[in-house]
């Protein structure tokens, strides 16, 4: 179930993060986060966290720093649409769409 404030026009867009450290945090979490990839529109995403401070620092709530290892530089995130129990791929990535939409079937079954 998604709140009517993370729809557009019936929809939901949510992003898959590469690093495997943010994904057991965001399932460890329980709860959906919001976020960007911490750069201004047409510009690179900010990396040090003062710049980051800087230029956002009272939109933020808090920071997650995740292994350098993880941080894949020239790879955008997997990009999945989801409305009324459908999935369709926006931009796919390294987590391929066939892994999501086995979980996605899985987490479906789970919650019957």
């Amino acid at each position: 179930q998604v709140p009517d404030f993370l729809k557009i026009e019936g929809f939901t867009a949510f992003r898959i993060p590469q690093s495997k450290s943010l994904r057991n945090f965001i399932e460890s979490y329980k709860l959906p986060l919001i976020s960007t990839s911490i750069n201004k529109s047409g510009e690179p995403p900010l990396k040090d966290f003062k710049q980051i401070d800087f230029s956002f620092g009272e939109d933020i709530d808090f920071y997650l720093s995740i292994p350098e290892s993880e941080i894949l530089k020239e790879s955008p995130s997997t990009i999945v649409k989801f409305r009324e129990n459908e999935l369709e791929l926006i931009r796919e990535s390294i987590i391929s769409f066939s892994i999501i939409k086995r979980e996605f079937k899985k987490l479906q079954q789970n919650s019957k």
